[in-house]
């Protein structure tokens, strides 16, 4: 199968993040595609994405107290993003 392209790889994990309710941010992207996509590239991407409407994000405290962004695939992207993510399956 082939590997997808660095941004939708990037929205296929915080689609599934969001599905499991779970919080999904920049340390934990870059931490989860360690050795596959860079940091920078991470974040570049992830820039374009709220540009182009395709995440959202917001503000929430950690379990230690921290505040941290936090993404979420937006409304209208959620289709394409679930489409994606049943072909491609990849880790979880």
């Amino acid at each position: 199968m082939e590997k997808l392209p660095n941004d939708f790889e990037i929205a296929v994990r915080i689609y599934r993040y969001n599905q499991r309710n779970e919080p999904i941010y920049l340390t934990r992207l870059v931490e989860d595609l360690e050795g596959r996509i860079s940091r920078a590239t991470i974040s570049k991407n992830l820039d374009q994405m709220f540009d182009l409407g395709i995440i959202t994000g917001g503000w929430r405290k950690s379990d230690n107290g921290k505040w941290i962004r936090t993404f979420d695939i937006a409304d209208n992207a959620k289709e394409l993003i679930s489409a994606i993510a049943e072909k491609y399956p990849g880790p979880e």
